[in-house]
C-alpha cells in the first residue's frame, strides 16, 4: 500500500468509515495534497523551480545542524516556513503518524484552514531527534531579548541562511525568491515519494 496508503488507512480506519466512506475520505485527502498531472506544473512561472531529488540531497547533505533538520523536514512535509516556524509538540502525532497545521494565538495558516500532514519516515526522524524542552519544535539560541533561549526561530534568518546556502552550491540562479524553493523541494520529494510508493495515480500537490 506504501507511505501515503498506509496514511489513508489510518485516517479512515479511525474514522470507521465502511469501504463508500473510505473511498471518499482518501479523495478528500489526497485532493487536499495533490491537483494536477505532472510535477512540473505546480510552478506559478519558470522562476519557480522544481528541484530534483538529487537536487534535494544534496542541499541537505550540504548543511548540518538545526538548519538541515529544518530543511529536511520541510522537504518532507510541504510546509510553508511560516508553519514550520509555528509548529509546536502539540501539533506532532507520532502514535497515528500527522502533523497538524493549524491556528495559533497571534497566527494563522495561510488560508486559514488547519490541516493534517502525513509524516514522512525522514521527518519522524528529525522530530524524534530534536529536544522537547519548549513548546515550540524548532528553537531559537538565547538572544540579548530572550536570554533563556526557547522561542520560535526567525522565519526571515531562516531564509537568509538558505539563500546562502543555495548561493554556495551554485543554485541561486533558479530560486528567485528562497521561500518558494523550500516548497519546489517538497514538491519534487513528496510527489516522487507518492508515486513510487502509494499506487495511486499520478497527481500533484496542491501546497
Amino acid at each position: 500500500m506504501g507511505f501515503f496508503g498506509s496514511k489513508l488507512r489510518t485516517a479512515t480506519d479511525a474514522k470507521g468509515l465502511t469501504c463508500k466512506g473510505t473511498a471518499k475520505q482518501a479523495k478528500k485527502l489526497v485532493r487536499s495534497f495533490f491537483q494536477r498531472p505532472n510535477c512540473g506544473s505546480w510552478a506559478k512561472s519558470p522562476e519557480q523551480p522544481c528541484y530534483t531529488l538529487e537536487q534535494v540531497e544534496t542541499i541537505l547533505s550540504a548543511e548540518e545542524g538545526q538548519l538541515r533538520s529544518i530543511l529536511e523536514a520541510l522537504a518532507f512535509t510541504g510546509m510553508r516556513i511560516g508553519e514550520l516556524v509555528w509548529l509546536t509538540w502539540n501539533d506532532v502525532d507520532f502514535e497515528n503518524g500527522f502533523i497538524q497545521v493549524r491556528p495559533k494565538e497571534n497566527w494563522k495558516p495561510k488560508n486559514g484552514r488547519p490541516r493534517a500532514i502525513p509524516m514522512h519516515d525522514r521527518v519522524r526522524a528529525v522530530l524524534r531527534q530534536l529536544p522537547r524542552k519548549h513548546r515550540w519544535v524548532f528553537t531559537a539560541e538565547p538572544s540579548k531579548k530572550y536570554l533563556q533561549g526557547g522561542h520560535r526561530i526567525s522565519r526571515v534568518h531562516t531564509l537568509e541562511k538558505l539563500k546562502k546556502l543555495l548561493g554556495k552550491l551554485g543554485l541561486e540562479a533558479t530560486c528567485t525568491h528562497s521561500g518558494t524553493s523550500l516548497r519546489a523541494i517538497a514538491r519534487t520529494t513528496v510527489c516522487r515519494h507518492f508515486n513510487s510508493s502509494s499506487g495511486w495515480a499520478t497527481p500533484t500537490c496542491r501546497w
